[in-house]
């Protein structure tokens, strides 16, 4: 058993002090001095001087070793040394230092050495020293641990030991987002410096989540060398007082997160009560933790208050779904306390939730407001104290308590607001898993406080666009295990307890489930509906068919061969026998194999190329007298590559030209036969996939993204990054054969993903070159159609759910500066500059009518349509560069209202039908002094002139209404934008992030805004408060800012003729659909529906319709016009007019899309 085991005497031990010498190596030339690594004192054998580390003094022991003082003589500086288990026969003494110690003592620095973070001990070096011990450096804290601070009285204040726990929850969060556990959290392994910074240390029992658990017996002494297992399942590790009751019971797969919660509430505990949770010898505590026998601290120490106690008993609680579900939320309910708030540990009543109000406002509360609580007081604990003003002051206490309940639910809007915020900057910046999280979390206590979602919609909309979101959580009763995918990737195998279940991966649906009549079975190629089941025997490789109970037998040449996990491809199965070599068999022939003969005893193969012939084998091997392992690669027996450093993960490639190998700070790929190695500098590596053509290779970091490399002997380079909205670790984690579907999995869940990039366009229609670039967009009032311009005179009619193109339109090869559907979405209109507006006809694509609205404009040979409107079904607005500004009817063709005289150079307009108001924009501000113009067209007279703002010559772009018409917006030259109520009064300015502000839009509710700048971006604002709350950026030059009319989602437009869409709706069913596998109703219909949904919005259109028409089939009603768009996104464009003749003639979207697909015929 690891660590100490801690009792009330916890607080005992000596510091043992050494003669400290500060020898320094004089170097007159200013050089740096070469040396050795390795550590000086009495009886080295190294020539003296040349060793780098210098012992100065003991600093501590532990379960895991012992840290001495030394100076480092070549950096000139004082750092602690950690070795591993120090005998008791002095500093000098011989250090037992089995392969199995090393591998635990190299993972702990590998592991601590990439957690970077102020909280966390940094590692310097690690390597080994002439007498082959292994050993790591890391900063020399001076100060004292929270182990002797407690016992010495030298904690400090309750709020001073609370900051201290608090940087330590900053650590272990940022150490649970990498992954990583630490499993011995206590007084001892926090250390405080002199000058406050806080420490955790000791990171010699952490756990990788996810990782396989690795197994050392085969490398340690025999039992009776009381070698210590510490990660065998079923063995406790840890510190009895301090470990969790799933720890406690050995239940090593049962360790997450929450596990190191329980130890973090348990330190907390020591902080409160400067004692220790439990008391007593070890197996008795530990006995005490499985049952959950926790005293509570108030018991122990009346005074630990009442939210604190509430806490501590949270954290520490039994069941692991009953403690707090991350160290952010324990930090977060710590922090209220200490600001006065209420935390989430404790139920509150009204009365307490507003005393807790008025102690944290006592600066602002009037004292008429203590007085009326106290009469509210009174007046419901039934006090029957005559005042003469007793119902004045009744009342007088109501108002106050209800303001006093409306300020405390506005400041709990303002922490979600602010949530939000921090959830969305993790969206953009840090870990996905976390802000899917917090953001799902902010969203439903939003809706509970029945106020507006937008801040933690906009934030879920930008995690979906800038990571892969999960689209199924799938819980199962036993821990699901790693699987296989099916060849199209459609499907997949999972191992869950002792059976095998198949499951459609879009939709969750359990296809199949058999019982496996093997434990510890490796899948492998699939036949006859499932995978075989293998395992090795004492006469080779057993097989067994899951679905028809098939046996099959792959016999060993020699006879007899130890048993050991087999290595199994689509093809091949290799097996280790060891003392006798390694055997190959075809899949096919199981009476076949080949025998290459070695002499290694406990040789492994893990993993094989594609034809059989090269083989990845885990061997062991003696490293400076001690036993050690390293892999090879063996081509037909012959070794023609091997590792010689001891690293632990690798992977070989199909082809078996390249090997992957995990390092301490990244990763080598080199290829076998040329020795070329290409080493990369990264994050922590969990997992690693290769390509079926071995050009690729996926890395799995263990801080939740995925990066493609691409693979050549020149250069291995980054092909993409793909960051993933998982908590958790990614290490379980297994894909499909094209490694874009993956399944994650999550202690008993799995999390379905799948990793195309995130953020591609709706539609490309690649208007690369800028004479025919797009140049202005339009949307029809139900949002069905959009109308994109070009500046070579070309319009495409798009559809808004596919993006498929109906309509490739052109009468002239002029720049379109206008277009505006009418109210039928039948016909289009569009302004070009040749001076001309043409009404088009969608059922035709035909034009029905030219307008000639505009003279050439002074000093130019044409004449410009700079903008159009139509204002209902009878009147369009057209405008010219000649300063035309008219009202001219749909049906006669003649001008209705001329406007003309206040706007030089219309660039805009919106109207509101509510209001009957028109906004024009001129784009010659700067020379008329005028942004805009504000005309009733009731009376069709002008009502107000906008100016430009004092000292400001500014030109005006954008302009919309807000859809109730009380206010509108104007984009400038300038760094803001303006906001201005309906008679034209200044009401804000919106700083832009790179001047020109240029398009914009309001959502169908008024609450949101988009503006776009020159920088490629749009930035979304709220309105009630005018708050910037997101950037979207879309690559190029933003054309448009369309949202959709009944719906927080916005369609942008850029330049080169790419469509974003941003859905900022915020339905939490759009964030991963969960699911059990002991659901025992399950609506089919309702999965398909589901899948198709999800397939439309991942722009998987083969997908969305096959899911569709499931549906169909199962009973969902779909119109022909429905199954036509998805059928006409696959390219099917017969299926899709086939679809069409079943919908009403009458229908304006089908007639469109039946005349657009039949002109489209070849």
């Amino acid at each position: 058993m690891a660590g100490d085991a801690e009792d009330d005497d916890f607080f005992d031990g000596a510091t043992q002090t050494f003669p400290a010498d500060q020898t320094t190596i004089p170097n007159s030339q200013g050089k740096v001095a070469e040396f050795v690594d390795g550590v000086e004192g009495e009886g080295s054998e190294a020539e003296e001087g040349t060793l780098r580390y210098k012992r100065q003094e003991l600093l501590g022991k532990g379960g895991n070793g012992v840290v001495v003082s030394v100076y480092d003589k070549k950096m000139h500086r004082s750092v602690a040394l950690k070795l591993s288990k120090l005998s008791d026969s002095g500093m000098q003494a011989h250090i037992e230092f089995l392969r199995g110690d090393q591998l635990r003592f190299l993972r702990e620095a590998r592991v601590t050495g990439q957690l970077t973070h102020p909280n966390i001990m940094p590692v310097y070096d690690i390597g080994t020293d002439v007498d082959d011990n292994v050993f790591f450096t890391m900063k020399r804290v001076e100060g004292r641990s929270l182990r002797q601070l407690l016992r010495s009285g030298e904690a400090g204040s309750l709020v001073e030991r609370l900051l201290v726990f608090r940087q330590v929850c900053n650590a272990m969060a940022f150490a649970h987002s990498q992954g990583v556990l630490h499993r011995d959290l206590k007084p001892a392994n926090v250390m405080v410096g002199e000058f406050g910074e806080v420490l955790v240390v000791d990171w010699g029992l952490c756990k990788v989540i996810d990782a396989p658990e690795e197994s050392f017996d085969h490398w340690d002494a025999p039992p009776n060398t009381g070698d210590s297992q510490l990660t065998q399942v079923g063995q406790v590790a840890g510190t009895p007082a301090f470990m969790a009751p799933e720890q406690a019971a050995g239940e090593i797969d049962q360790l997450d997160f929450r596990t190191d919660i329980y130890s973090l509430g348990a330190l907390l505990y020591s902080l409160l009560t400067d004692k220790s949770p439990f008391a007593g010898k070890p197996d008795a505590i530990i006995e005490a933790v499985r049952q959950g026998q926790l005293v509570p601290p108030s018991d122990r120490v009346p005074d630990v208050p009442k939210e604190m106690n509430a806490i501590v008993m949270k954290a520490m609680a039994l069941k692991k779904e009953d403690r707090y579900p991350t160290v952010s939320e324990l930090s977060a309910d710590v922090q209220a306390f200490i600001e006065g708030r209420t935390v989430s540990a404790l139920t509150y009543s009204p009365l307490q939730r507003l005393s807790k109000w008025a102690e944290r406002n006592r600066s602002v509360v009037r004292p008429v407001g203590f007085i009326s609580i106290f009469a509210l007081v009174l007046v419901i604990s039934g006090g029957l104290i005559h005042l003469g003003s007793v119902g004045e002051a009744r009342d007088a206490a109501v108002q106050e308590a209800r303001r006093a309940l409306d300020a405390e639910r506005l400041a709990r809007v303002e922490a979600l607001q602010g949530r939000a915020a921090v959830g969305t900057a993790e969206a953009l910046y840090g870990r996905p898993g976390t802000a899917l999280e917090q953001l799902r979390e902010v969203q439903a206590r939003m809706i509970a406080l029945e106020t507006d979602t937008a801040r933690a919609d906009i934030g879920l909309a930008l995690l979906k666009r800038t990571s892969s979101l999960p689209h199924i959580h799938m819980s199962f009763e036993g821990g699901p295990r790693l699987g296989v995918f099916t060849a199209d990737d459609s499907s997949f195998f999972v191992q869950v307890a002792q059976e095998l279940v198949h499951v459609e991966f879009y939709t969750g649906r359990e296809l199949g489930r058999w019982p496996l009549l093997m434990k510890s079975a490796v899948l492998g190629p699939i036949e006859g509906g499932a995978p075989w089941a293998l395992r090795g025997t004492e006469r080779g490789v057993e097989g067994v068919h899951p679905i028809s109970g098939k046996r099959r037998q792959w016999l060993a040449p020699q006879g007899a061969c130890p048993v050991s996990r087999p290595a199994v491809n689509d093809r091949w199965i290799s097996l280790g026998c060891g003392g006798h070599g390694l055997v190959v068999w075809p899949w096919g022939e199981p009476t076949n194999g080949t025998l290459y003969p070695t002499s290694d005893e406990k040789m492994k193969a893990k993993e094989m190329s594609e034809d059989g012939r090269r083989v990845l084998v885990e061997r062991p091997m003696m490293f400076r007298s001690v036993l050690d392992t390293n892999h090879a690669v063996l081509d037909e027996g012959r070794v023609v590559w091997e590792d010689r450093t001891r690293a632990l993960d690798f992977a070989l490639s199909p082809d078996g030209q390249w090997i992957f190998k995990k390092t301490a700070n990244g990763f080598e790929v080199t290829h076998i036969d040329t020795m070329t190695v290409h080493a990369m500098e990264t994050k922590l590596v969990g997992r690693v996939f290769w390509s079926a053509d071995s050009k690729q290779v996926v890395v799995v970091f263990q801080e939740g993204s995925l990066t493609y490399y691409d693979v050549s002997r020149a250069e291995v380079r980054v092909s993409r990054d793909i960051r993933i909205s998982v908590k958790r670790s990614l290490h379980a984690t297994f894909p499909g054969s094209k490694l874009h579907r993956w399944v994650h999995i999550d202690g008993k869940k799995l999390n379905l993903f799948e990793t195309r990039p995130p953020g591609r366009p709706l539609q490309d229609l690649n208007l690369q070159d800028s004479s025919v670039a797009a140049g202005k967009a339009a949307q029809s009032a139900s949002g069905d159609l959009v109308a994109i311009g070009t500046d070579g005179g070309r319009i495409f009619v798009l559809d808004r759910a596919t993006g498929v193109t109906l309509w490739d339109l052109s009468a002239s090869d002029r720049p379109v500066r206008g277009l505006s559907f009418l109210p039928s979405e039948r016909q289009l209109v569009s302004g070009h500059w040749d001076g001309k507006a043409r009404v088009w006809n969608l059922e035709t694509g035909a034009v029905d009518r030219v307008f000639e609205p505009t003279k050439p404009t002074p000093g130019q040979d044409d004449a410009k349509v700079t903008m159009v409107n139509v204002l209902d079904s009878e009147r369009v607005l057209l405008s010219g560069g000649d300063g035309h500004l008219g009202i001219w009817s749909l049906t006669t063709g003649e001008l209705v209202d001329d406007l003309t005289g206040t706007i030089q150079y219309a660039w805009d307009s919106d109207w509101n039908g509510k209001t009957n108001r028109l906004v024009v924009s001129d784009r010659m501000g700067s020379e008329s002094g005028l942004l805009a113009a504000v005309f009733d067209l009731t009376s069709g007279t002008l009502l107000k002139e906008v100016p430009n703002p004092p000292q400001k010559k500014l030109v005006a772009f954008g302009i919309a209404m807000a859809p109730d018409g009380q206010r509108f917006m104007v984009t400038t030259s300038g760094r803001a934008s303006m906001v201005y109520d309906k008679d034209g009064e200044l009401l804000a300015q919106l700083e832009t992030q790179t001047p020109p502000s240029m398009e914009l839009g309001w959502s169908a509710d008024g609450a949101l805004v988009a503006v776009s700048d020159y920088s490629g971006q749009y930035q979304v604002w709220t309105t009630h408060n005018w708050e910037a709350v997101a950037s979207v950026d879309l690559a190029d030059l933003v054309v448009d800012c369309l949202f959709s009319p009944d719906r927080r989602e916005i369609l942008g437009v850029n330049w080169s003729g790419q469509l974003y869409d941003l859905d900022l709706t915020g339905a939490p069913a759009r964030w991963g659909t969960q699911r059990r596998s002991t659901d025992l109703e399950v609506d089919e219909r309702e999965l398909s529906l589901q899948a198709w949904r999800r397939a439309a919005t991942n722009y998987d259109w083969p997908a969305a319709l096959k899911f569709l028409e499931r549906a169909i089939q199962e009973g969902h009603e779909a119109s022909g016009l429905t199954l036509a768009r998805y059928r006409m996104a696959g390219g099917d464009r017969a299926g899709a007019l086939a679809a069409l003749s079943k919908g009403p003639d009458s229908d304006t979207m089908t007639a469109i899309w039946r005349s657009a697909l039949t002109a489209q015929a070849p």
